[in-house]
């Protein structure tokens, strides 16, 4: 059977460039090599690194260059002239549209046995092209990463899906009430990770290496925020608390970039400008880092804290610090209970600066405290599922046997 998976259009397959969602694509293409239940066909957007698969075809979407001016010129409107808080939604306008266009001609001129839309109701208009929404009827599935606020009038199109499949319970259940029971089905695959990387060790002398090529000092507590620098991912309230503990020795790593190295600047990186400047001494921003580097990073820290201030959907960054064995600050949102342990100190949203504050105060000025808590994180080891599972589990999702 052939699988078609649509991608969001703006971020490639392999995820050169980062992303939670094409890194998920990427351990799939990975285990289907081994296990080939299928023959995926990835759309993706362009990009000058490629690899050879030999049961998954990756069908680069190019973007014409007057594309790119007429993205260019609206970003620049949206951010000067019109003042737009969401820059993200005009970064890419016109490079997704002619995207779609080209995957519904792709879909229409071929047959597949299931087409999976990731994460991105709009890419519906893909189906909208000629007859393709009735050409596959029953075999759309849409695979869920995050809360939709708003269905944007698609509506009746998530209701055609054959499947919804949900990253977490809390996902699942929100499609469920937004679009209700009707004729689609609903079911969860827990996102996971590639438990062999996050399991690595490094020695001391490596963290001392690698604490030196940052710039770290030796006698200071490493904290680590990873993932990407928006709002609701709460790094401002963590820079504010921060800002707020003069005396304390630490030094803070921020791991990532504002939505995966795509540039765009905005009002809340200014903000966030500010407030780094009375930390100045104490952050490092490390910028996107590889996810092959990334459990190094997760290795070298004290302490691991992702204040998510949205209903965070599964929470991959959670989930790879716990399997590194970091003890975990994060927030009681969305699906991150489903993914945490009995060691995880668990914040509510409400005073959340404040919160953060206190917590940082205890374990930055009591070593003891600080390591009860990696004591207590080692004891509670976290089994994530394997991505082979995920593989398995996903298949079964897309009613595949293998």
């Amino acid at each position: 059977m052939e699988v078609a998976i649509i991608t969001s259009g703006y971020l490639p397959v392999p995820p050169t460039k980062g992303g939670a969602v094409e890194n998920i694509i990427y351990n799939l293409i990975q285990e289907n090599e081994r296990f080939h239940a299928c023959d995926f066909t990835v759309y993706s957007c362009a990009d000058q690194n490629r690899e050879i698969f030999r049961f998954t075809k990756i069908n680069q979407i190019q973007t014409r260059k007057l594309t790119k001016v007429l993205d260019r010129m609206i970003y620049f409107l949206a951010k000067n002239i019109f003042r737009k808080k969401h820059l993200i939604s005009y970064r890419y306008f016109f490079q997704r549209m002619a995207f779609m266009r080209q995957v519904g001609k792709k879909l229409r001129a071929h047959s597949y046995g299931r087409v999976v839309l990731e994460n991105n109701v709009v890419m519906f208009r893909a189906l909208e092209y000629r007859d393709n929404l009735e050409k596959y009827k029953g075999k759309i599935y849409y695979h869920a990463h995050n809360e939709l606020g708003k269905t944007l009038g698609y509506d009746s199109y998530l209701s055609q899906a054959k499947k919804i499949i949900g990253v977490s319970d809390y996902i699942t259940g929100c499609f469920q009430k937004l679009i209700g029971m009707q004729t689609t089905e609903y079911v969860t695959v827990h996102n996971a990770i590639d438990e062999k990387l996050f399991e690595k060790k490094i020695s001391q002398e490596e963290k001392d290496t690698l604490k030196k090529k940052l710039g770290i000092d030796p006698g200071c507590p490493v904290l680590l925020f990873a993932g990407r620098i928006a709002k609701e991912k709460g790094i401002l309230e963590l820079l504010e608390a921060l800002s707020e503990l003069e005396e304390e020795c630490y030094t803070l790593l921020v791991a990532g970039n504002t939505f995966y190295n795509i540039n765009v600047k905005d009002g809340f990186e200014e903000q966030l400008k500010q407030i780094t400047e009375r930390i100045s001494g104490k952050i490092i921003f490390t910028g996107h880092i590889p996810y092959p580097k990334m459990y190094q990073y997760y290795q070298l820290a004290d302490l691991c804290i992702l204040p998510s201030v949205w209903q965070e959907p599964c929470g991959m960054s959670m989930i790879e610090c716990l399997a590194s064995g970091t003890p975990l600050i994060t927030t009681r949102t969305g699906g991150v209970p489903e993914n945490v342990t009995e060691a995880t100190v668990l914040l509510d949203t409400e005073n959340l600066t404040e919160t953060l504050r206190e917590q940082l105060h205890k374990y930055l000025n009591d070593p003891e405290e600080l390591c009860k808590l990696k004591e207590k994180t080692a004891k509670c080891i976290y089994r994530p599922e394997t991505i082979a599972q995920y593989y398995h589990h996903f298949m079964q999702a897309l009613d595949i046997e293998d």
